[in-house]
C-alpha cells in the first residue's frame, strides 16, 4: 500500500511531532500549525487523504469545524478524524462530517488514531468509536442522544440481519452512524459469506502463542519464551499467552480475538498439541484461515511427535526441526531461543515495509 497523504493540523508543535512519528509507516506527513496554513494546503491540487484536525485553537473556538465545513463545502475527498483534547465540544455536526473522534487524553490514543486511519483510508464510511463515549458524560445532550439513538439503530440492525455494525478488533468497537452504507461485520457473517479482512497496526507487532494447556512444562515453556520475547518491546513488538487473561474475562471469546488480531504466531509443537480438540476446533481454524492473507506462523518442535503426518504443519518449516525443545540441552535452548527472536525481528521488519 502506497503512504497516505496526511494532514495534521494543530496548534502544539509536540502534539504534530508525536501524531507525525507515530503514522510515519504508513503516513506521508503534512504539518499545519494554524487554520490559515490548513485552508492553503487543502487548496493544492496534491491530494490529501486524511485531515487529522483539532477542535480549538488560539481566536478561534471552532477553527476545527471550519476546516470541516471547508472540506465538505467544496466536495473534497478528504477524510478528516478530529483529534482533540475537550471531546464535551463535539457537536452532531462534527459527528456527521468526521470518520471519529478521539480524545488525546486517552492512553491509546495514538494506538486509535493510527487504527482509524488505516481505517477511513481504506473505507468511505462514516462511524464512531462506542467504547470512547460510553466515557465522555460531559457530552452536550445532543451529541449524547445521536450516539445513543445510532447505537440503538446499529444493534436492531444486526438483530434484523443487517450487516450494520463493523468491530475493528476487541479493543476498539467502532459503530456507523445510521445515514452510511452497510459494512460486513466479519464476526457475525454467514459461512457463505465472505468476511472482511483484520485492519491490523503495523507499528506495534502483536505475537500469540498457542500451545496445549494440559502440560505445566509447556506453560513453563510460554513463559520463557514470553519473556525472550519481552526483549524486543522497545520495538514496539508484544506477545500474549492464554496465562495471562484477566480474572472475570470471557476466556474463549479473547483467546478467538487475539488469535484473530495477531501478527505472528507461534505454535508449540507437542503431542498434546497436535491432539488438542480446543486447539483445532477453535485456534486452528483461525490460524488456516489468516496464514493465507497477512499471518505469519513460527512452529517450535516441543516434544518428539508425527507432527509431519499433518499436513498444514508439514508444509512450514520448523524453527527446530531435528532438535526437540524439551530434549536438548541448556545452550541448545538458548540457540533455538535466540533463533527464535531472531526470526521474529525478521519477520517485523518485512511486515512494516510491506512485503
Amino acid at each position: 500500500m502506497s503512504k497516505i497523504k496526511t494532514l495534521i493540523v494543530d496548534d502544539d508543535k509536540n502534539v504534530l511531532d508525536s501524531i507525525s512519528m507515530y503514522l510515519e509507516p504508513i503516513c506521508e506527513i503534512v504539518k499545519c500549525f494554524c487554520i490559515k496554513d490548513a485552508f492553503l494546503r487543502l487548496r493544492e491540487p496534491k491530494n490529501i487523504d486524511i485531515a487529522i484536525i483539532d477542535l480549538s485553537f488560539p481566536g478561534s473556538e471552532d477553527g476545527g469545524l471550519r476546516i470541516i465545513n471547508f472540506i465538505k463545502s467544496n466536495k473534497l475527498k478528504v477524510k478528516p478524524i478530529i483529534f482533540t483534547a475537550y471531546p464535551g465540544s463535539v457537536t452532531p455536526e462534527h459527528l456527521n462530517h468526521s470518520y471519529g473522534v478521539i480524545q488525546k487524553s486517552k492512553d491509546d490514543a495514538y494506538d486509535l488514531l493510527f487504527e482509524t486511519v488505516l481505517f477511513a483510508f481504506e473505507n468511505e464510511k462514516v462511524f464512531i468509536q462506542k467504547k470512547q463515549f460510553q466515557h465522555l458524560t460531559h457530552l452536550s445532550n445532543s451529541s449524547k442522544e445521536l450516539v445513543e439513538e445510532s447505537i440503538k439503530i446499529m444493534n436492531w440492525a444486526v438483530k434484523n440481519n443487517h450487516k450494520q455494525v463493523c468491530s475493528l478488533n476487541d479493543k476498539y468497537d467502532i459503530y456507523r452512524l445510521p445515514f452510511s452504507n452497510a459494512i460486513i461485520d466479519s464476526s457475525k457473517t454467514e459461512n457463505n459469506e465472505k468476511p472482511v479482512n483484520n485492519i491490523k497496526n503495523h507499528n506495534r507487532i502483536e505475537i500469540v502463542i498457542s500451545y496445549s494447556k494440559k502440560e505445566q512444562e509447556e506453560k513453563d515453556f510460554c513463559q520463557k519464551i514470553s519473556e525472550e520475547i519481552d526483549s524486543l518491546k522497545q520495538n514496539k513488538i508484544s506477545c500474549w499467552f492464554d496465562e495471562k487473561i484477566e480474572g472475570g474475562e470471557d476466556w474463549d471469546k479473547v483467546i478467538k480475538s487475539k488469535f484473530q488480531n495477531a501478527h505472528i504466531i507461534i505454535c508449540v509443537i507437542s503431542k498434546k498439541f497436535l491432539g488438542s480438540e480446543y486447539i483445532c476446533t477453535n485456534e486452528l481454524p483461525i490460524i488456516l484461515q489468516n496464514i493465507e492473507h497477512d499471518l505469519h506462523v513460527i512452529p517450535i518442535l516441543y516434544n518428539k511427535c508425527r507432527w509431519n503426518d499433518i499436513e498444514w504443519v508439514s508444509k512450514i518449516q520448523l524453527l527446530n526441526e531435528n532438535h526437540p525443545f524439551f530434549e536438548c540441552k541448556e545452550q541448545e535452548q538458548e540457540e533455538i531461543l535466540n533463533k527464535l527472536i531472531e526470526t521474529i525481528t525478521n519477520i517485523a521488519k518485512k511486515i512494516r515495509s510491506g512485503k
